[in-house]
């Protein structure tokens, strides 16, 4: 492929043919990993930058991919019911670009390319940077394997919330989400300074907005507006994305509020995020009325 001879001498700066490298599809190659105390499937698909769904599917997992010790895994391979295979490619950041925009672009993850590319809660890019797209190709897919039931529960998990800004001449208005700070609200302005946003609406030392509180941020600029919008709409997807990867829902259950309970009392109790009960139930506010049915997704442990 490159004639090098016999002695497979090479100098700097010669370029060389990889069979299956990084930069278009590669070549599908598969291990076999045999199971240690501790690991789950999706930890051992992370560490050879592989979906975990591929590896749930190669091997017959199931939904809430279930292993045991000393269990041998195929990773990056084929299995005797799917055609599944990993590519694997490059792609340098430009302007404007976002971790999970880039995901959709790929139809990839977005947990996936953050973990694969060690980018952080943050998903921080940088002009020029070179990601690592890791993508599984073929007609299999674990989404195909859930029941009707499922994927009505897992659109209402991918429904992100209104994130709706009111724009004023010098500043916006929003809506706090839950999961959402002053420091977010300060770092996706572009700024690491929160006091100028807690003096602008009143707000007291060391003290959070409320859930569905209105908060007013010094953005004039249409510019510190879009990257504003763009970086909370990622926050919520990696949320989002995160949370399919270390959970599934095993049962929606009506839950009847009582005298005393709130938002939050609820999410601890079911051991649910806040974010969660309010994609379940639409405009619902952080005041609950006793009476009040919700939905609660009951989760479980990949």
């Amino acid at each position: 492929m490159n004639n090098l001879g016999r002695k497979a001498r090479i100098v700097v700066g010669q370029n060389l043919n990889i069979p299956g490298a990084i930069g278009g599809t590669a070549t599908p190659v598969s291990l076999k990993y045999k199971v240690k105390r501790g690991d789950t499937a999706c930890q051992i698909a992370q560490r050879y930058a592989v979906s975990c769904e591929q590896v749930l599917v190669d091997n017959q997992l199931g939904r809430k991919g279930k292993i045991s010790v000393g269990q041998i895994l195929l990773i990056g391979g084929r299995s005797s019911k799917t055609s599944a295979n990993v590519t694997v490619s490059k792609y340098t950041v430009r302007s404007g670009d976002t971790a999970c925009g880039i995901a959709e672009r790929f139809d990839v993850p977005c947990s996936t390319l953050i973990r694969t590319n060690r980018l952080g809660k943050k998903a921080s890019l940088r002009v020029g940077q070179e990601l690592k797209i890791a993508n599984v190709v073929g007609p299999a897919a674990v989404s195909d394997e859930l029941d009707s039931q499922q994927h009505g529960w897992l659109a209402k998990v991918d429904a992100l919330p209104d994130m709706t800004l009111i724009t004023g001449a010098d500043h916006v208005i929003l809506k706090v989400l839950p999961d959402e700070t002053l420091a977010h609200y300060a770092d996706w302005m572009g700024s690491r300074n929160s006091g100028l946003i807690r003096k602008m609406n009143k707000l007291a030392e060391s003290s959070e907005p409320r859930l569905g509180q209105s908060i007013s941020l010094p953005i004039g600029s249409g510019k510190t507006r879009e990257l504003f919008k763009s970086r909370r709409s990622e926050f919520h997807q990696v949320l989002t994305e995160e949370f399919k990867e270390r959970f599934v829902i095993k049962e929606v259950k009506a839950v009847k509020i009582k005298s005393g309970q709130s938002l939050w009392t609820i999410a601890q109790k079911y051991e649910t995020p806040m974010w969660l009960l309010i994609r379940f139930n639409p405009g619902l506010g952080s005041a609950l009325q006793p009476g009040q049915v919700i939905d609660v997704a009951l989760l479980e442990r990949k």
